[in-house]
């Protein structure tokens, strides 16, 4: 069955007389969260083990807590055979986040959804798939294509409420391991932007000294949508820019509140991107631990990591840079490492909804609507000293 038969936000039915359809966790409701909550530790555990490492599910009430609160979507994917009872096949977890692209010498920031966790079932996956191998369709319907485009379909529509930027997502960033040849597949279907080199690894500052590389000028912006013929500030995202040449040099950062499924704690996802013109590495160096710096600045301000003191800061965050190699190296030498799961390296990814074959989604989605830049502090300079790590 081709996908572009099957549509929007409904169970479908699928030869044989089975179905399969995605809906969402719905936080204020008692029986969703004592019975998709149980789903959901399952779906969690079940990644955990797929990507080798460790989840004791100690702070999975957090994980439920942020749910309850809206700055969390879980998704599970059903899947109904004939004369038996529904299976759950898998689930994922979103939050809202930024997307950055590059206009002209400047950026665009687009509402985002970030990717946790996904994971499906194998089993069911593989039974879909022969369930829906056709003349017409050899390949078969995989789960895991599906549950990826119907939750673009659903955010398109509001389906399920599914707008918790209150404006539809330009796309979907995450993490994955490129070992997953199952989602390296999917991402090739829906003209992903990522890299399998693991040298251009998700990176992370963990017991190491951050190199001093000097002090950039930086401004830290918050960013908000227009509602009710007023911009309405999102909480949960900022960013930090630094110009040089005259405007003609500009990197930026993004960073979004998140939480980590496998622990339960809050973490913060920094962007770094450039419009593509840099000065010389030991600058880059510079702009990149002073826009870091002004990060560690606003998060503390804004609390988004509870009690957790400002030497824990930047141990919490997770730096992603896709496709921006000086970028990279200068984090490297500045003492940043890969991050790894079960000891293989996560890289970044990003989908632009825009990019998906219509055929593929079966609708025309709406456009995204940029962020506007609301400035939240004075320029300042920011040291890379003000780093530290707790050994």
């Amino acid at each position: 069955m081709p996908l572009n038969m099957l549509h929007l936000g409904e169970f479908k039915s699928l030869p044989g007389g089975a179905t399969v359809g995605v809906t969402r966790m719905n936080g204020a409701d008692m029986v969703h969260c004592a019975v998709l909550g149980e789903v959901l530790y399952k779906v969690i555990e079940s990644d955990a083990r797929a990507h080798h490492t460790a989840f004791n599910g100690s702070g999975f009430n957090r994980v439920i807590d942020a749910i309850k609160g809206n700055e969390i979507h879980a998704y599970f994917i059903v899947y109904g055979r004939e004369n038996d009872r529904p299976l759950f096949a898998g689930g994922a977890l979103e939050l809202p986040t930024v997307l950055t692209e590059r206009n002209g010498n400047d950026f665009k920031h687009y509402p985002a959804v970030y990717c946790e966790d996904t994971y499906i079932s194998p089993e069911l996956s593989a039974e879909v798939r022969e369930r829906t191998k056709t003349a017409g369709f050899p390949a078969g319907m995989g789960l895991g294509t599906y549950f990826t485009l119907e939750r673009a379909r659903l955010a398109a529509t509001n389906a399920y409420a599914d707008l918790p930027l209150g404006t539809f997502c330009k796309g979907r960033v995450a993490e994955y391991a490129a070992t997953n040849k199952s989602i390296m597949g999917i991402y090739r279907k829906v003209c992903a932007t990522f890299d399998s080199n693991a040298d251009n690894s998700v990176l992370i500052f963990d017991d190491v000294a951050v190199e001093r590389s000097g002090q950039m000028l930086v401004m830290t912006e918050a960013l908000g949508l227009p509602s009710a013929g007023k911009i309405t500030v999102h909480p949960t995202v900022f960013i930090a820019s630094w110009l040089g040449d005259g405007g003609r040099q500009r990197i930026v950062a993004s960073f979004t509140k998140s939480i980590s499924s496998f622990a339960g704690a809050p973490v913060v996802r920094v962007q770094l991107t450039s419009n593509g013109c840099l000065p010389d590495m030991q600058t880059v160096k510079a702009v990149l631990t002073s826009l870091i710096s002004a990060g560690k600045s606003e998060v503390m301000g804004r609390e988004w990591l509870g009690g957790v003191t400002e030497a824990g800061v930047l141990s919490a965050m997770r730096f992603h840079a896709l496709r921006e190699p000086e970028i990279m190296s200068a984090l490297r030498e500045t003492g940043a490492k890969s991050r790894t799961l079960g000891g293989r390296p996560m890289l970044p990814v990003a989908s632009n909804f825009s990019n998906i074959p219509p055929a593929m989604l079966g609708i025309d989605l709406p456009l995204a609507t940029p962020f506007q830049i609301v400035p939240s502090t004075a320029e300042k300079s920011f040291l890379p000293d003000s780093f530290s790590m707790v050994a």
